[in-house]
This record gives structure tokens, sequence and C-alpha cells, in this order.
């Protein structure tokens, strides 16, 4: 384990950010960066490279029968401890976003220099991973974004095994967050949406696990004469062709249909009933067929608030012009 920064706050706390590093047996290896905790309950992401870096340590002490490291592996399991020892998205001292203060500065706040560092350090990879969780009060599928649709990431995106996979070419945020530091720097990039925010979900992070592993089996930074990468076909959705379902009355939202649910148009999704008498105020009907993407996570609703989330197009890249 490495620490790259170390600074102490006017408040007298010590910011550190640490590394773990696993060396290849090549002369000029592969090599991945992954990343998670750049929110502070980010929980599940924390618990995959958990489980991923007690896995690496046995591979590199041989008592991972048959599995050999070839690349060269880094891993960054908690970028905002502070964060994450208040269990809050951000720091309190400055409240700044940490997902999105990149590319930062080492003349800036200490978040701002704690994500300059990050992105030093995580450049020079070839291939570059970030797990996060969702917008506040929304809980999503597990799923893949990437920044463009060329077919080396496409093909990848594969390698994770998860139903969905996203391309956010339109994301107005996109340019102060990480994934696009990354693909400015001719990266192969990728975000791993964990589902949720501020509770462990261990059956998610064990598949996220899988996946990561499958994933350097596919890219040979990991190899195993018997194992091989399993094949999937994951489908491509674009961001902006997201139907979202909103509410018309305030009160309590209450969900019927899980994420990850294929749904039919016109079929009940949800409801929303009264905080003082539990009577059904609306019916949240689904508009057309999809994949049920996201739901409102925190019941607590106002009118007008989106509580449900639909992919409903495949990704084409003739989508632009046939409209």
């Amino acid at each position: 384990m490495e620490p790259l920064f170390e600074a102490t706050s006017p408040l007298g706390e010590t910011i550190t950010l640490y590394k773990r590093v696993w060396t290849g047996l090549e002369e000029s290896p592969e090599s991945v960066a992954i990343v998670t905790g750049l929110h502070g309950h980010n929980l599940t992401g924390l618990y995959t490279l958990m489980r991923l870096a007690a896995f690496l340590d046995q591979v590199a002490a041989g008592n991972e029968s048959g599995y050999q490291l070839v690349g060269n592996i880094q891993l960054f399991p908690v970028v905002h401890f502070r964060a994450m020892e208040a269990g809050a998205p951000v720091w309190n001292f400055d409240h700044l976003d940490t997902d999105v203060a990149f590319p930062g500065t080492l003349e800036g706040e200490l978040t701002e220099k704690l994500c300059n560092t990050l992105l030093q350090h995580t450049v020079r990879s070839d291939t570059a991973i970030v797990l996060k969780g969702p917008e506040r009060w929304r809980q999503e599928m597990p799923h893949v974004s990437i920044l463009k649709s060329d077919g080396t990431l496409k093909k990848l995106t594969n390698a994770f095994g998860l139903e969905v996979a996203l391309l956010e070419e339109n994301n107005p945020l996109a340019n102060l967050q990480l994934l696009k530091q990354w693909q400015g720097c001719d990266l192969k990039a990728f975000a791993i949406g964990t589902g949720g925010t501020a509770v462990l979900d261990r059956i998610c992070g064990d598949r996220l696990f899988d996946g990561l592993l499958n994933f350097l089996l596919t890219t040979g930074l990991l190899t195993h004469p018997e194992k091989k990468s399993d094949k999937t076909d994951t489908p491509l959705y674009a961001v902006d062709a997201e139907r979202v379902v909103a509410c018309n009355q305030a009160g309590f939202f209450l969900s019927e249909v899980a994420t990850g649910t294929a749904v039919q148009g016109g079929q009940k999704l949800g409801e929303v009933q009264g905080l003082y008498d539990g009577k059904t105020l609306e019916e949240i009907i689904a508009p057309e067929a999809g994949v049920l993407f996201a739901l409102r996570h925190h019941p607590l609703v106002c009118s007008g608030e989106p509580v449900v989330w639909l992919l409903t197009k495949k990704y084409s890249r003739w989508a632009r012009f046939l409209g």
C-alpha cells in the first residue's frame, strides 16, 4: 500500500490518499487503474474492491491455483476517507463534490488537490475503471457507462457481465468527471454503476467482483490455464433516450416493480399515497415498453418529481441521422 497524498485540513483532520499496487510478470505489461470512493456513501464499490484486493493478494502469494498476474493493477478503494467516515456524499469541510472536481489543481482546496493527485496517478494506465453510485435518492441497475461507442470499448463492456451499458455522449457534467479526463488522455475508460448508495448491497458487490475478475481475464491482465472469460452481449442504450416518468401528486412513492425488470406500456409501476391517510393519490403507469433502469429511492416526493427511469431504445449510430 502506497500513500500518494497527505495533508492536514484547518480542522486538524488528516487527508490521505492510498493506492494498492500489484506488479505483473511482463517487462512492458498492460495496466489498469480501478477507483471507487469518490463519494463517502458508496459502500458497495468499496466492498467490491476490498474483495478484489484480497483476491489479488492471494494470487500474488501463489494461493490461487492457476491464476497468474501478467499486467499491473492499481486499486484506489477510498478516495475521500473523511467523507466515508461521516457516511456522507461529500466532506463536510469544503462540501466539494469529488465526482465533479476534476481535473483539480494542486493550488486549490484540499479536495481539488486530492482529485488532481488521483488523476496524475491513473492517466498513465492503459485502462481505467471507476465504480460509483447514482445521484441522490435514486436506485439504479448495476451497469457500465462509456463516453464513445467505438468497437473496442463496446467489446470490453461485455466483459463485465452486466445487463445494461449506457452511452453518455451528452452528459453536461462530463467535462468535470474522472471518466472524461481519462478519455481525453486516450485511456480505455469505463464507469460502473453500483446500484445504490448509503447501504451495502453485498449481492451486487459480489456480482461486480465477478465482473471485474472476468474483465481482467478478458484483457489478459490475469491468466488461468483453464478459466476463460465468459462471453456476453451487453445491450447499449443512449442516456439521452432515457424515458423519465414523473409523479403528479405529492406524497409517499411506493414502487411495485424492481429495477432491471422488463415492463410493458400501460403496466402499473407503483403508486403515490397520502402521508396522513395512506390512500392512493396516483398510480404510476409505464408510458411505453422498456427496461426499468432506475427508481426514486427516497419515498417522499413532491409534485413533478421523477420517480421512474426507463430505457426504451437501444443505441444505434444511425439514430442521430434518422431521428
